[in-house]
């Protein structure tokens, strides 16, 4: 276990001799096993500040056995070198940071309680992804990030946030849905109600320092990514944000009248279609009335004729 600790050459040679596979699989031995809990520091020493080992124990399956094995709880030596093997393969290394968080359990396993460093890592993670998908419109992906963000107890303002954005986003759905069965799927809202950064029209437009508006979450993102310039005028922005609410009132309002005015006229041609109907009706049941009135009028004159020819007598 102890032949690769911050060890680079025995690192590397582990590694080009196929040894992380065989740890990777004594990993399944479960955590009362002690091959399990040596391979797990094993493994904590080859990731230990090498970025090619920790991709490589990812990629050999390692990351869900080693969460697994989490469950020992706090008293467990193999739960405390996982831990470790965690943080490790997590340190600068985003793709691992995700793996990680991705098979969590939905309730945070009791030894991670005290790990403070580590949990803020994981919660870095959780935050970056669950921002990613507020920005965009996919549903089953936002919800993911949220049932991923409990997990690590991310703060409870920024799991209602997102939640909201659920509610948004199918809120969305179903206008346009509206918007389709009445025919307006083709008319494009007025070009100032779409985010200059996701494209789309915006839910909570904000107005920046450059004094352009954009979608909050959208712009927020801009602003912790360090590269805090305008998406527009590329000059640096400052972190406060006004909300614009005269603009989102005019998305609201236009969307409103949009749908009261389609589904008026929708209201008028069902209605003229249903008098048409009733017309033809109408006009059919009259001439049949006709048709029979003129039949039996031309029957009785017929029998009037027979009836009142008069018969010639024999003599």
């Amino acid at each position: 276990m102890n032949l690769a600790d911050n060890n680079t050459t025995s690192q590397e040679a582990i590694r080009e001799a196929g040894g992380i596979p065989p740890l990777v699989a004594l990993l399944g031995a479960g955590a009362e096993s002690e091959a399990a809990e040596y391979a797990a520091g094993a493994l904590r020493n080859l990731a230990y500040n090498n970025a090619t080992n920790k991709e490589s124990i990812r990629e050999a399956g390692g990351i869900p056995p080693l969460v697994a094995l989490l469950d020992a709880g706090a008293e467990s030596e193999a739960a405390e070198y996982v831990v470790q093997a965690l943080e490790d393969l997590a340190c600068d290394n985003a793709t691992n940071g995700q793996a990680i968080l991705g098979v969590l359990p939905s309730t945070m396993p009791v030894v991670l309680g005290n790990e403070e460093r580590f949990v803020a890592k994981l919660q870095a993670v959780a935050s970056s992804r669950l921002e990613a998908a507020e920005t965009g419109s996919d549903v089953d992906a936002l919800e993911r990030a949220i049932e991923r963000g409990q997990a690590v107890r991310l703060a409870a303002d920024v799991l209602q946030r997102a939640s909201a954005r659920v509610a948004d986003i199918n809120s969305e759905t179903a206008r346009k849905a509206k918007r389709e069965s009445l025919g307006l799927g083709h008319m494009a809202p007025p070009n100032e109600f779409f985010c200059p950064i996701t494209f789309e029209v915006m839910r909570d437009p904000v107005v920046a320092s450059d004094g352009n508006s954009y979608e909050r979450v959208a712009i927020e993102a801009v602003l912790r990514s360090g590269n805090s310039l305008s998406p527009l005028s590329r000059e640096p922005l400052a972190s406060a944000l006004f909300p614009n609410r005269n603009l989102r009132q005019r998305i609201v309002a236009h969307e409103g009248e949009v749908l009261d005015f389609a589904s008026q006229a929708a209201e008028v041609v069902a209605g003229r279609a249903v008098a048409e109907v009733l017309g033809e009706q109408s006009e059919g049941g009259g001439r049949k009335r006709a048709a029979e009135l003129a039949a039996g009028e031309a029957g009785s004159s017929a029998g009037d004729a027979a009836g009142g020819r008069p018969k010639r007598s024999r003599r």
